[in-house]
């Protein structure tokens, strides 16, 4: 792969990212390849979640933030957080030096902890045909 991984996080602005922070403020001042700051090459795992399964993980290194912004949600007709409020989002764009895809629900397929309750043709008698199944 010849481009650099690069990809895109959006969550409600919050207080438990101060150092996500950091590292946006310093690279807007700074500019995004002068890495003589504290967090400006980190790690990230990436953990996509669907009731309560792990479906993807991406592994990514020494990443570096390109780009930070703040986005206003809101809805012409009902406020996201009160009355004719809005929700304000943080928007930050990384590059990275390399990542490692995972599959989970692959590699739980591999090693026999996942199983299908479907019927196989395995199943089958000699005598049996799947319409027999069906009845």
């Amino acid at each position: 792969m010849s481009e650099k991984p690069t990809f895109k996080l959006e969550g409600i602005m919050d207080f438990d990212k101060p150092h996500l922070y950091e590292a946006a403020d310093i690279t807007s001042k700074r500019g995004v390849y002068n890495l003589g700051y504290n967090y400006a090459q980190f790690d990230v795992d990436v953990y996509l979640h669907k009731n309560g399964e792990t479906l993807r993980h991406f592994k990514y290194f020494d990443c570096s933030v390109l780009d930070y912004k703040v986005i206003t949600l809101f809805d012409k007709e009902e406020g996201w957080t009160t009355s004719k409020g809005f929700a304000t989002i943080d928007e930050f764009e990384f590059e990275c030096n390399g990542y490692s895809p995972g599959n989970p629900l692959l590699d739980l397929m591999k090693t026999n902890g996942y199983t299908s309750n479907q019927e196989s043709s395995l199943d089958l008698r000699d005598t049996q045909t799947w319409s027999d199944l069906y009845r």
